[in-house]
């Protein structure tokens, strides 16, 4: 099988540090009382900061995504970077604390995001992608979740992540 490399990989190297940052660095995510997203067309991704203050905030629906509501044929991950928050979706309420992720599944529609307390305001990170198939919302509790730890401190490397929205966080439903 032939792999075809794109051609920015080769052009990036080219780059300045200048010129990668202004490419390649997102700033501003997390503004208080205002929703930020990021368009890529590389895997059609969507990246983008939640920063609700006193009254919450819409998932909005973009133009570009040419769609009738943000996750008709979307998927999203979020996790909660800063205080309580609440995610409500159709109706659901979602209580999220530090470092928990919420899953959210193809067609789900109203979707708005909350800070518990507007001294510690939630700072919800969204990463969403296409999807192809439709699954439930999730949540994913942090207090729960396991951390693998690899590298070595002798090699500046050392590190421990934690996953949080994959496969395994989800295990199938009953029959």
């Amino acid at each position: 099988m032939k792999t075809h490399d794109r051609a920015l990989s080769r052009l990036a190297s080219n780059l300045t540090p200048e010129e990668l940052r202004s490419e390649f660095l997102v700033t501003g995510l997390f503004r208080l009382g205002e929703t930020s997203l990021h368009w890529w067309e590389t895997d059609r991704t969507v990246m983008g900061g939640i920063c609700p203050a006193g009254a919450a905030l819409l998932l909005p629906n973009p133009d570009a995504l040419r769609a009738a509501f943000f996750l008709e044929r979307r998927e999203a991950g979020v996790i909660n970077l800063g205080g309580p928050g609440i995610v409500r979706v159709d109706g659901a309420e979602h209580r999220l604390e530090p470092h928990d992720a919420l899953y959210l599944g193809r067609g789900a529609q109203a979707v708005s995001f909350a800070s518990q307390s507007p001294a510690k305001p939630a700072r919800f990170w969204l990463l969403s992608y296409p999807a192809h198939a439709a699954y439930p919302t999730r949540h994913v509790p942090f207090r729960g979740v396991e951390g693998t730890r690899l590298g070595q401190r002798a090699s500046a490397n050392e590190r421990t992540i934690y996953k949080l929205i994959h496969p395994g966080a989800f295990p199938p439903a009953s029959s």
